[in-house]
């Protein structure tokens, strides 16, 4: 995606997963390791996290699951190809992409001047990513701080005694 960042979910033929660089749109993320190939940028980006996006579209409520957290990427990206493995079809009709399950039809996007379907879709902003993360992540990334600390920014401590950490002995 050259250009401008992308603040809609684009529909995206040739994703092989949904993407989103929008971290505090996420909810129940769980870190995740690994890269995805930027075809316009022909760049290989750093995945960080994979979750959730809530949002509603057209006035009902939507779930987008397996969402790879891609910081660098310029924009978000719905991947036709994991809608239809989860059971339903994507129909382009009149400039409008239609997701259908079980006869239920709804509009997802639709075409832009660019020649891009982009959604109205409206995310939550769940601003959960920043407290669903482990306790022990959290310590490492506030400079290992104190259980009394973290509890005092409302992070997640870690309330196992066998909780070690390495660097802070």
């Amino acid at each position: 995606m050259v250009g401008e960042p992308v603040e809609n979910f684009i529909m995206d033929s040739g994703a092989s997963t949904h993407m989103c660089n929008k971290g505090e749109w996420f909810e129940e993320i769980k870190p995740f390791s690994g890269t995805v190939a930027c075809a316009s940028k022909n760049d290989v980006l750093k995945v960080e996290d994979i979750g959730t996006v809530p949002g509603t579209l057209n006035g009902r409520k939507v779930i987008i699951t397996d969402v790879l957290y891609v910081p660098e990427l310029n924009g978000q990206l719905i991947s036709v190809k994991n809608i239809q493995k989860t059971g339903y079809s994507v129909i382009f009709k009149n400039d409008v992409a239609f997701i259908e399950k079980n006869r239920e039809k709804f509009e997802f996007a639709r075409l832009n001047e660019n020649g891009q379907y982009v959604s109205q879709f409206e995310p939550t902003k769940a601003s959960t990513y920043f407290v669903n993360h482990s306790a022990e992540l959290w310590h490492g990334r506030m400079g290992h701080s104190f259980n009394k600390v973290l509890k005092e920014m409302g992070l997640p401590v870690s309330e196992s005694p066998s909780s070690f950490c390495e660097e802070c002995v």
